[in-house]
């Protein structure tokens, strides 16, 4: 069995606020299971993709500060599969981060 960990860390000002947002996103997630449509993020909509067909284990383990994340199968064409949508999360965070930096800088250059 192999897959992806992925952990979350939150600044304690954020914790509250991220545990509601969890609380709500499993709800969605239960709602989902259940056959209700509705629209996702593609992070999402590749997680979901990658649950839906049955082979995938996954598992949130809450803590103090965040979550931890797990998703694995024993199949290794869906382990490939979770490892795309693991490198394609750090790929769009990057970008994020870039983006950020980007703006920061034009704030700077302003005044």
């Amino acid at each position: 069995k192999s897959g992806m960990m992925s952990v979350c860390t939150v600044y304690p000002d954020y914790n509250e606020a991220f545990k509601r947002s969890m609380g709500k996103m499993m709800e969605a997630h239960k709602k989902m299971e259940g056959g209700e449509k509705m629209e996702l993020c593609g992070f999402c909509t590749s997680a979901m993709g990658l649950m839906s067909g049955g082979e995938v284990t996954h598992e949130n383990v809450e803590t103090s500060v965040g979550h931890i994340s797990l998703m694995t199968s024993a199949d290794a064409e869906i382990v490939k599969k979770i490892h795309a949508h693991g490198q394609r999360t750090i790929d769009e965070y990057a970008k994020m981060i870039e983006m950020e930096k980007e703006k920061e800088a034009a704030k700077s250059t302003e005044g």
